[in-house]
């Protein structure tokens, strides 16, 4: 078993942390101990993430931690986190996965059975330590993820046919536009073509009229 005490953080930079009070100094602490992006005045996805490893000091000094153990718990919190943000969004990579990983790694660091497992928290501090983790960060797992993973990015292609030509939509539409206006053309000649047979329907009505007039004159 690979222990990850002082793996992250030495015990020097945990004792400098100890003496900080100012939030932004203890910030930038956080981020040079734990190779993480500077603090921003902007928020940004590694500010989010700064300021989760914040509020997991302060809860390290809330809860009177020695140094072995605030260096074990933020050295877990890395390790969960760099393989959460390092996988991308997709459901090979779920948030059981990532909890799974993180209490195996608490587990191995709270049973005193070599080489396989180190005895460094407590039962008390496995109970508050879980409860800390479970609602400031897999509370808000989707977030972080959504936030700091990798994105793939999606591109559809239309196939055309085998062995077709594809046609450009601007020519259909042109070739659109002048089937429109040959429509127009012959709408537009139907009318002549109707008064036309009128005509010729009053003039055979009136010639067989004549003739009918002169047989009774006969």
């Amino acid at each position: 078993m690979n222990s990850l005490l002082y793996k992250h953080i030495s015990e020097t930079q945990v004792l400098a942390l100890a003496e900080e009070f100012e939030p932004e100094k203890c910030k930038q602490l956080l981020a040079s101990s734990l190779s993480l992006p500077p603090p921003s005045p902007t928020p940004t996805p590694s500010s989010l993430l700064l300021n989760f490893f914040f509020y997991a000091f302060a809860f390290c000094k809330d809860s009177g931690l020695p140094p072995p153990k605030v260096s074990t718990f933020l050295s877990i919190l890395k390790e969960v986190v760099d393989y959460d943000v390092s996988t991308p969004c997709s459901p090979d990579y779920t948030m059981g996965k990532s909890h799974d990983l993180f209490v195996r790694l608490l587990m191995s660091h709270s049973v005193d059975r070599p080489p396989h497992s180190v005895l460094i928290f407590s039962r008390s501090d496995v109970s508050s330590i879980l409860t800390f983790v479970t609602d400031q960060y897999y509370r808000m797992w989707r977030v972080y993820k959504a936030a700091c993973s990798p994105h793939r990015v999606v591109k559809a292609f239309k196939q055309a046919q085998c062995g077709g030509v594809e046609i450009p939509d601007a020519l259909l539409g042109k070739n659109r536009g002048l089937e429109w206006a040959e429509e127009s053309k012959i709408l537009q000649t139907f009318p002549e073509v109707v008064e036309e047979e009128e005509e010729e329907g009053e003039e055979g009505e009136g010639g067989e009229g004549g003739e009918n007039d002169e047989e009774k004159k006969e």
